[in-house]
């Protein structure tokens, strides 16, 4: 024969087979009969984490070798004080923590119990924060009816105090909402006014005492300038003088069956005189003439 020429079948060979293929099969003058893509790798449980490029983009290159991009973790990292557990599948990642024997949980972290202040509960409080870690109260909060004043537990009327012990006569009391027994404010009702923890009237007579009810016959009287309904004083005209309130005329030397006591007159009722229903009885007073 002259010549001798490959099959048409020999068609492939670095140039027309390109990354990620490579040449195979049979060979006939450097070229080959296949162009395949590689075997490529088991993506395992935890999938691809790169594929090879087209035409063989469904062929895993690289296998993930954990399950760390679907994990989050809780820390950064493992700190001081703190006992961390890790993902399974994940083990560079912290999953959950608590605190390691001497250390509490403060604040979301771990401090040392040494370093945890106790508190004492005062009287009708009880511990709200308890921690067994280290076996303190480091907070306490009042019991119901109660309310916390500085490191005490005090009821409600503990805490305010009443203006005024009693609500007066004639006074509007208003009371503390957390108190009903204290008084938080008040004032005189109308027509009255405040003196010292009183309310007393406004009218001027209310502080007037008449010496006397009404002013007598034969008598002349004297009113407050600040209450004229009421007396202040008062004496009896010339030739009459007091006498139980009233006046009466001065005993006349010239009377008979006269009775003097002191300087008062007492007549007998006799014919002469204003009878009185019993002749043994003397009228003071009496001008009989």
């Amino acid at each position: 024969y002259e010549s001798c020429a490959c099959k048409a079948e020999y068609q492939y060979d670095a140039y027309n087979c390109t990354y990620p293929q490579s040449t195979s099969g049979d060979e006939c003058g450097g070229k080959y009969t296949e162009c395949i893509c590689p075997e490529g790798v088991d993506e395992g449980e935890f999938g691809c984490e790169e594929y090879y490029p087209y035409p063989c983009d469904s062929i895993c290159k690289i296998a993930y070798s954990d399950n760390c991009r679907n994990r989050t973790a809780v820390l950064p990292e493992c700190y001081t004080g703190f006992d961390c557990q890790y993902f399974d599948d994940c083990p560079s990642k912290v999953s959950s923590w608590t605190c390691a024997p001497g250390y509490t949980g403060v604040g979301g972290g771990c401090v040392p119990c040494s370093t945890v202040t106790a508190v004492t509960v005062p009287t009708n409080a009880t511990c709200s924060l308890y921690l067994p870690a280290c076996d303190k109260c480091v907070d306490w909060s009042c019991m119901s009816g109660y309310k916390k004043s500085g490191n005490s537990c005090l009821t409600p009327c503990d805490t305010v105090t009443a203006v005024i012990s009693y609500c007066p006569s004639n006074a509007i009391c208003t009371y503390y909402s957390e108190c009903s027994s204290k008084i938080k404010s008040w004032s005189c009702k109308s027509g009255y006014k405040k003196s010292g923890n009183s309310c007393v009237s406004n009218d001027p007579c209310a502080d007037r005492t008449a010496v006397l009810s009404y002013c007598p016959n034969n008598a002349t009287c004297s009113y407050y300038s600040d209450c004229p309904s009421k007396i202040s004083g008062w004496s009896c005209n010339t030739g009459y003088s007091a006498s139980r309130g009233t006046c009466v005329a001065f005993c006349p030397s010239s009377c008979a069956n006269r009775y003097r006591q002191g300087t008062v007159c007492y007549y007998a009722c006799i014919s002469e005189c204003p009878k009185t229903g019993s002749t043994s009885v003397y009228v003071q007073g009496q001008n009989c003439k």
